[in-house]
């Protein structure tokens, strides 16, 4: 069903319906490193595009581990939406590889080292749960509405790792609590004393076994914590030059076509355009470990502005906010969370993120800055 902050007018309906038929095939069986190319085991994620066409005619973009055809994915396709539909649907396929969760526990970084401690601290430098293991990224400030309290904003699964396997579960015994410390830097990068902690758990939405009916899966990898140390610059984020810059508290809506930018732990500044929007992705644990694969909706992908040439996020990046980079009056106005991208070994330039407006909504929370954007 199309969701709120998606923006869905334009796309037509055999548009969506192949997307969710893809979707609800891709749910019921898992992800396959061997995969044949027309198995429900080899996608990774479904989305709506408009690339690479030039009348900017609607597709249903696929994802996949293994290398597959249109044929192939349109054999899938025929059982569920009939073969005359099937065949006339437009489609592109990637070749995607695995998509994870970023967190990292070690990894190269871009200067400046954003792996250190920072105080005052901010945004786009490492962080994590002093439980959880590995780090992520400081996306930003924020404040949330029903109490005021300052919060740290980044993913679950960075400051977090609050997960359900299905929507009726409650928390294990040894599951993250409200309260428990959040570090800066993450305990990948060595923050593991008392001293590295900058905020208490406080609110998060909880991740969704990809096993599930995707109708289930979240809507975003959010959460957030409350600040215990707080200073001025905090409302700022750590560019690439060593200086703390101030971005907007408004956001803007993801559209395909949007170019954007980050400032993220492991890759530093990075610049991309918005490719997809209502994705439903599989983001698998970080690292190449096994264990729980989180379905996520409504997610945008953002892909290297410039063609598959280099990585535009890396293990450690997630949490990173993405921003418009668009040199108008609107540009540096939030525009969605990162929170995955595909395996280091397979292509390069793809990455996930959850729309920003979804996550302030959720959460109830308005983003902080020193910058007062234009009413």
């Amino acid at each position: 069903m199309p969701h709120e902050d998606t923006p869905y007018a334009e796309v037509p309906p055999r548009i969506l319906a192949g997307r969710d038929a893809l979707a609800e095939a891709m749910a019921a069986e898992a992800v396959g490193v061997d995969a044949r190319a027309g198995s429900p085991a080899n996608i990774v994620a479904v989305g709506l595009t408009r690339d690479p066409f030039p009348d900017g005619q609607w597709a249903v973009s696929v994802h996949v581990v293994n290398a597959a055809t249109t044929a192939d994915l349109r054999a899938l396709l025929a059982p569920l939406v009939g073969e005359a539909t099937a065949q006339e649907l437009p489609l592109v396929v990637h070749v995607t590889g695995m998509v994870r969760q970023q967190r990292a526990s070690a990894q190269r970084v871009a200067l400046p080292d954003r792996t250190k401690k920072r105080r005052p601290y901010c945004a786009g430098i490492s962080t994590g749960h002093i439980r959880v293991g590995g780090s992520g990224t400081l996306g930003c400030l924020a404040v949330r509405q029903t109490t005021g309290e300052t919060v740290v904003l980044s993913n679950n699964h960075v400051i977090a790792l609050r997960t359900r396997i299905s929507p009726t579960d409650q928390p294990g015994k040894d599951d993250p609590k409200i309260g428990d410390q959040i570090l800066q830097p993450g305990p990948g990068d060595g923050g593991v004393k008392a001293d590295n902690s900058v905020a208490f758990l406080e609110s998060w939405v909880p991740l969704v076994e990809a096993s599930q009916p995707e109708g289930t899966w979240a809507l975003v990898d959010a959460a957030v914590a409350r600040c215990a140390v707080l200073a001025p610059k905090s409302r700022l984020v750590l560019d690439d030059q060593d200086s703390l810059i101030p971005f907007h508290g408004r956001h803007r809506s993801a559209t395909v076509g949007l170019e954007v930018r980050k400032y993220g732990r492991t890759t530093g500044l990075t610049r991309g355009r918005v490719t997809e929007i209502g994705v439903k992705v599989r983001l698998h644990p970080p690292d190449g470990s096994a264990g729980f694969v989180a379905g996520m909706r409504e997610q945008i992908t953002v892909a290297e502005n410039k063609g598959p040439k280099e990585f535009i996020s890396l293990g450690g990046d997630s949490g990173s906010l993405w921003i418009a980079d668009t040199g108008d009056n609107l540009d540096g106005w939030p525009v969605a969370l990162l929170c995955g991208g595909n395996d280091e070994k397979g292509p390069a330039g793809k990455c996930f993120a959850s729309r920003i407006e979804t996550v302030k909504r959720m959460l109830d929370i308005q983003l902080l800055t020193e910058y007062d954007p234009p009413a």
